[in-house]
């Protein structure tokens, strides 16, 4: 009797399509399984570190100028470039002294220097650190394939990165303590001249040092050409009143002389005449002696004429001295007026008094104009006085507030350098770490895993699906137009099925060998690369570097 056959569901005919053929499912997943596991030991390890800092707002028992952790914590949005600078990283790697760099040649020094910033990460560093000051933390991380090269470069670059921040506001402060010592000593410089000036002005034009410019409201003594100027006016006056009443005094005396008779009548008196009769006496006893001194001496020797000559002489005066004299007689005469000889004194008198006090009086005239000149000049001069000494007095205090400025300043450098005012607080630091950040090796595995059975699964159904013809009674049922009756399943002989096992182990077998090999060789490479040949292992080694 004809049976129909019943039209099975496509899943469990697809279902045990993939029964069918397991073997090609799972041998490419095999295989690639294996591939990851070695792609996995040959690919670098990444060993990521991480360290971090924070920066806080300390405060300063002295402000300083220019610099003050304020400043530090509002520079650190600088600080994902500081950190990672060329030239600092460069210092640290020459310092840790790397076999694999100091080998290399200045270029491939360069190229070793941009790769290491490359896997150098920075995070932090916010914008409301720049304008409302506060803690800032910065977190800097480092991946590379060596996990203790990885701690010891971060930690020495973030301690590179700390002191030379630091350093760098230090020098600053320094530097401008340097800039307000100069200015102080400017200033004192500026003072001392000011004041050699003052005093210079002060000894050229005769002003007391303790005397104080006009003005100002201040207590001084007064100037002494001013002392001197009034004095000479006073004695002006004085000699022009005089002189005036001199000449009133002249005029007076003047008239009294006009109306006084030139001469008087004398008393009669009695003239006794002129007599010389002592002194005639006199000569005639010289003559005598000189007489008698001649005796011993002749006419023409020099005693004896010199003699002659003495009474020759006195002979001579006593002759004139007998024509003066006279008889004595009795007569009246007319004598001076004595009135008119006081009255010519007192004039005589007067006119002295008032030509001196006319020429005093001119002496006077010219001092007073001297002295009206220099007053003027004096108060031009103590304007400049005054002047001098505002500068001077500014000076002092440009003095001053530089030197408080230099001594602030001095404290606060002291205080920063004893490094107990640092703003940087290291929150973490950076340690080796244990385990591998990338790549991981699961994942690698997983995804040649996944990668096999997708290609062994796609291998299976184009096989299965790829064939002309039918593959069991619902297939033909679908595709002829009329019913299937039945099926008459293929017979396999005893042959032909041992040659089919003997297929499968073959197969399996290589698939298993494969899989074992590429296995091996990866357990040999990380631990045992003797057991490899030479070539193999620089060639294995040659392409890890080349994954790097």
């Amino acid at each position: 009797m004809a049976v129909q056959a019943q039209n099975p569901n496509q899943l469990l005919e697809f279902v045990q399509a993939l029964k069918r053929r397991l073997g090609q499912v799972f041998a490419p997943a095999a295989v690639l399984t294996a591939l990851a596991v070695l792609i996995a030991g040959l690919m670098p390890q990444k060993y990521k570190a991480t360290t971090s800092l924070e920066v806080r707002d300390v405060p300063l028992p002295f402000s300083g100028t220019r610099m003050d952790s304020t400043t530090i914590v509002r520079d650190i949005t600088a600080t994902t470039w500081q950190i990672s600078q060329y030239e600092r990283v460069r210092r640290v790697i020459e310092k840790l002294e790397w076999p694999e760099y100091t080998a290399l040649s200045p270029q491939e020094q360069n190229e070793f220097v941009r790769k290491q910033i490359t896997a150098l990460k920075v995070t932090g560093g916010s914008t409301a650190a720049k304008t409302t000051g506060g803690s800032t933390l910065i977190t800097v991380t480092y991946e590379t394939d060596d996990p203790q090269r990885a701690e010891q470069f971060l930690n020495r670059l973030r301690d590179a990165y700390t002191q030379e921040v630091l350093e760098r506001y230090r020098n600053d402060a320094r530097r401008n303590l340097d800039v307000l010592r100069n200015t102080m000593s400017a200033g004192q410089e500026d003072l001392k001249r000011r004041n050699e000036e003052a005093a210079a002005f002060q000894r050229d034009y005769a002003i007391s040092a303790t005397q104080q410019a006009p003005g100002g409201g201040r207590q001084r003594d007064e100037d002494p050409v001013y002392t001197r100027l009034q004095a000479s006016i006073t004695r002006l006056d004085d000699v022009k009143a005089q002189i005036t009443t001199g000449n009133v005094g002249l005029e007076v005396l003047r008239q009294q002389l006009a109306d006084e008779p030139m001469t008087i009548a004398g008393d009669s008196i009695l003239d006794t005449g002129i007599s010389f009769d002592d002194e005639l006496a006199r000569i005639e006893t010289e003559i005598a002696d000189l007489r008698e001194s001649q005796r011993p001496y002749k006419e023409k020797s020099t005693a004896y004429q010199i003699a002659e000559r003495k009474i020759e002489i006195l002979q001579t005066k006593a002759v004139e001295l007998s024509e003066r004299a006279t008889a004595p007689e009795s007569r009246s005469t007319m004598r001076p007026n004595p009135r008119r000889e006081q009255l010519t004194a007192d004039i005589a008198a007067r006119e002295l008094v008032v030509k001196q006090a006319e020429a005093q009086l001119e002496q006077l005239t010219s001092e007073v104009g001297s002295l009206r000149r220099q007053n003027a000049e004096r108060a031009e001069i103590y304007s400049q006085l005054k002047e001098i000494e505002a500068r001077a007095t500014i000076a002092a205090d440009n003095f001053q507030r530089a030197s408080e400025a230099f001594q602030s300043q001095k404290r606060y450098v002291d205080q920063i350098t004893e490094g107990t005012s640092s703003p940087f607080e290291i929150t973490e630091l950076a340690r080796a770490p244990t385990a591998p950040s990338t790549p991981s090796s699961a994942i690698v595995i997983a995804a040649g895993a996944i990668l096999g059975l997708g290609m062994g699964l796609l291998w299976a159904l184009a096989s299965e699906f790829g064939r002309n013809g039918f593959r069991g009674v619902a297939d033909s049922s679908r595709a002829l137009a009329v019913p299937v009756l039945g099926i008459v399943n293929r017979i396999r002989t005893r042959r032909e099925r041992n040659a089919d096992y003997a297929r499968r182990l073959v197969a399996g077998l290589a698939t298993l060998a494969i899989v074992g090999s590429i296995l091996w060789v990866s357990w040999a490479f990380e631990k045992r690369p003797q057991l490899l040949g030479a070539s193999l292992v620089r060639t294995m080694t040659d392409l890890k570097e080349a994954l790097r």
